[in-house]
């Protein structure tokens, strides 16, 4: 009897053993499990706030883009309207140089035709001196022949008076 107590108690003692065993077994596996579950758990929130950080990198990467986008969209805008101002300020100055250009030109027609007008008037002012001094000459020739003339009439008229008064003196 006590043999078959003592091989019950063994037997009890050994299940009790394996019993525990299998607890302590189920126990590790369970915290593995756990573990595992755990791990897993982190893995999944690390991969989501990964996942998120990267989703928000790229949403803010994009932004940057568009900001950079718009940045030089705006510089080109501004490029292109300060290029038009320039050239519309190439084109005013170049219609100006070009009316200045034609103005010099007309100036210098003008400079010209009154150069040859001045020319023209000084060669009239000249005839015109020769003409008055030609004048003054034939009038002056005129007034010497009229005066020969009148001495000439007056001895003419001194020596009909003395061939009358000869005559006159011979017929006495």
């Amino acid at each position: 009897l006590r043999a078959l107590k003592a091989e019950d108690d063994a037997k009890y003692e050994a299940l009790r053993m394996s019993d525990e065993a299998r607890i302590a077994e189920i126990k590790r596996t369970d915290e593995e499990h756990e573990a595992l579950m755990v791990s897993e758990a982190k893995r999944k929130e690390h991969e989501l706030a990964q996942a998120e950080y990267n989703k928000k990198f790229v949403d803010r990467r994009n932004l940057d883009l568009e900001e950079a986008k718009q940045e030089v969209k705006d510089t080109l805008e501004r490029q292109q309207a300060q290029l038009q101002e320039d050239q519309a300020l190439i084109a005013g100055m170049q219609e100006m140089q070009f009316s200045e250009h034609e103005k010099m030109l007309a100036l210098r027609h003008e400079i010209a035709s009154a150069h040859r007008a001045e020319e023209e008037a000084r060669k009239r002012v000249a005839n015109l001196r020769l003409r008055e001094a030609v004048r003054a000459m034939l009038d002056s020739l005129k007034e010497k022949q009229r005066r020969v003339s009148m001495v000439q009439n007056e001895d003419g008229l001194e020596q009909a008076v003395r061939e009358k008064t000869l005559a006159g003196l011979r017929a006495s």
